[in-house]
């Protein structure tokens, strides 16, 4: 990663250590972490073992600074009652926490089917956000956005089936702790993340057809479209 990203900051932690051994010498390091960061983006990439389930752990009891969850973040939630609890732990907090899943993630953390989800995604994203206190983005070919903290949601109309692929949620989950940092509300955050990520998508097929698309792609195409919406907010 550092090589093909150099000007990435990176901080590295040893796998196959006990659960206590990673615990010592990885909770200072992390303190410092959240300490300097303006919010926390956790979950792509993460795997579900015992070293990943301790940084979710961490992110969710050890800092409150603005938190997205993605990925096995989402699914180490759906597994594990412990940290669903601390997650909820959150709501009269008024901490800003934006989670991320697509359908299958959505399913396994409501408890459900996909087919299930897809018939009631409305109100089932809606209930999620309640009962977490957060801003939920359900993502599928229209994402839905909703927020516990208001009656009204988000559907998302732009985006391309190219964008079915690999990374490409990885890029929004991104793209929202961004706007994030930057100091944007949660939900403004979530709905201006979802809109100009699909619309990278569509501008980006629009100049290289959807069938090759790629994560990177939408990437290299951002940079155009938030300097008009940076403008703009």
């Amino acid at each position: 990663v550092q090589q093909d990203i150099p000007e990435a900051l990176l901080s590295t932690y040893r796998m196959k250590q006990s659960p206590e051994q990673f615990g010592q010498e990885m909770e200072e390091e992390m303190m410092q972490a959240f300490a300097w960061a303006d919010c926390v983006v956790i979950g792509p990439g993460l795997g579900k073992g015992a070293e990943a389930k301790q940084l979710l752990e961490w992110a969710l009891t050890k800092t409150g600074k603005p938190l997205v969850i993605d990925a096995d973040g989402i699914n180490l939630l759906a597994e594990s009652e412990e940290l669903r609890v601390y997650l909820e732990r959150h709501r009269a907090s008024g901490r800003s926490i934006i989670m991320t899943p697509h359908v299958g993630e959505f399913a396994r953390l409501y408890g459900c089917t996909v087919e299930e989800v897809k018939r009631a995604v409305l109100n089932r994203a809606k209930e999620l956000a309640d009962r977490y206190g957060c801003v939920m983005v359900c993502k599928d070919a229209r994402t839905v956005v909703a927020s516990s903290s208001k009656e009204e949601l988000y559907l998302n109309a732009l985006g391309n089936d190219g964008m079915a692929t690999a990374g490409m949620g990885d890029v929004l989950t991104g793209m929202i702790g961004g706007l994030l940092a930057h100091g944007m509300p949660a939900e403004e955050a979530a709905y201006a993340g979802v809109y100009i990520h699909a619309a990278a998508g569509d501008c980006t097929a629009s100049e290289r057809g959807r069938y090759a698309l790629m994560a990177g792609d939408v990437i290299e195409t951002l940079g155009k479209l938030t300097l008009y919406v940076g403008k703009a907010w």
